[in-house]
């Protein structure tokens, strides 16, 4: 898999020194570079992209996805924030800020991430999870199993989902239902 990444940026490279002007062309770099863990190469080519084209959402959120994997979160949220201006349908980009959120411990802002992820896209599993999630840090048990419940409905091979439900049961002491949730 590596080494198809590595040829992806190659063709990047290439399509960037005969159309330097193509933001999509780092973009797409860029998204690769993330892939590969390459997070501050990846930023210096989502700037360029910016530069190239102030109006594409994907750009800013995947500039968002480089500073949060460098744990810049508070920056990543600026980017996620422009992502939605410019994309206000953009699920990932709530999904994205929700994460960012819950990592700095502002966990009612990342429920209304999640929220609104849900109003935009209610079949989607992974914004029952992170309202799972952020109900769960805000000590909201009980609740944050009717959506782990939920994303597993969606997406029931997602582990992560039983998980932070089977966390989420042993922090209501419901001992035997966490470890069979654990286990799956």
């Amino acid at each position: 898999r590596v080494q198809e990444y590595n040829e992806a940026l190659k063709l990047f490279n290439q399509a960037i020194f005969f159309e330097p002007g193509d933001a999509d062309a780092y973009c797409m770099k860029a998204t690769s570079l993330n892939d590969l863990g390459r997070y501050q190469e990846a930023l210096e080519c989502f700037d360029q992209a910016i530069a190239l084209n102030l109006e594409d959402g994907d750009n800013y959120m995947g500039k968002g996805t480089s500073l949060s994997k460098l744990r810049r979160d508070e920056e990543a949220i600026e980017y996620y924030d422009k992502a939605i201006s410019l994309k206000p349908g953009d699920v990932s980009a709530y999904i994205s800020k929700g994460t960012s959120l819950e990592k700095l411990k502002k966990h009612d802002e990342a429920l209304k991430c999640a929220e609104e992820a849900i109003s935009i896209k209610p079949n989607y599993a992974d914004a029952y999870m992170n309202k799972g999630i952020s109900l769960d840090s805000l000590k909201k048990y009980e609740e944050a199993l009717e959506y782990y419940d939920r994303a597993i409905s969606l997406k029931p091979e997602n582990p992560s989902a039983y998980h932070n439900k089977g966390i989420s049961l042993g922090k209501l002491e419901r001992y035997q239902e966490a470890i069979e949730c654990l286990n799956r």
